[in-house]
């Protein structure tokens, strides 16, 4: 049998490719990281790894066991997902993320009309402080609704409806004007550095 502490080095390790790396993602020491994956490689009679200056880099034998492993950790987070679901079901608990002028413009109303027929479910509000399209997604089961600024969401779970359009506008300071002139468009702010 594996073990799953095990399993979640080696895949940091194999996706990273240095023991180093994976142990900054997995909060444990470089040395600890290269004992698991000599444990995990003996234990088992594998080879998992080519070890080299450079790194570590996979070898066939790595390679199947790593699309087993990420079966494994996509069962794990189901598991956890589900786990967090059934404890916030119980509570009559619903988690709302997003950013805080989307929560002050939409998110207010939204609650309020939920809570008027449905007094006993309670509303954990998570603001998003800086929203990017790297933040968990909902599948993660961090939050049950979230307000997005996204044209396109997708996942195999997610039911999603576009509330507002936002026009956006590009400003700039009569000292940048006086510089550079003013930018048009959204590709002359990247051209000119405005925006990075």
């Amino acid at each position: 049998m594996f073990n799953w502490n095990d399993i979640r080095v080696f895949l940091a390790v194999a996706e990273e490719g240095s023991t180093l790396a994976a142990a900054r993602l997995g909060g444990l020491n470089q040395t600890t990281g290269a004992r698991r994956m000599y444990a995990l490689e003996h234990a088992r009679d594998l080879r998992l790894f080519d070890r080299d200056t450079r790194g570590y880099e996979l070898t066939a034998q790595g390679l199947v066991l790593l699309e087993a492993a990420r079966d494994m950790r996509n069962s794990a987070a189901s598991v956890m997902t589900s786990a967090e679901q059934l404890t916030r079901d119980d509570q009559g608990l619903i988690r709302f993320a997003g950013n805080a002028e989307a929560m002050q413009r939409f998110g207010g109303g939204l609650v309020s009309s939920f809570r008027e027929r449905n007094a006993d479910i309670a509303f954990e509000l998570m603001l998003d402080v800086a929203w990017n399209k790297d933040q968990p997604p909902l599948e993660s089961g961090k939050a049950d609704l979230a307000l997005r600024p996204m044209d396109d969401i997708s996942g195999d779970a997610l039911l999603a409806r576009k509330l507002a359009r936002f026009p956006l506008g590009i400003y700039c300071s009569q000292s940048y004007h006086q510089k550079y002139t003013a930018p048009k468009t959204q590709k002359e702010t990247y051209e000119q550095k405005i925006l990075v």
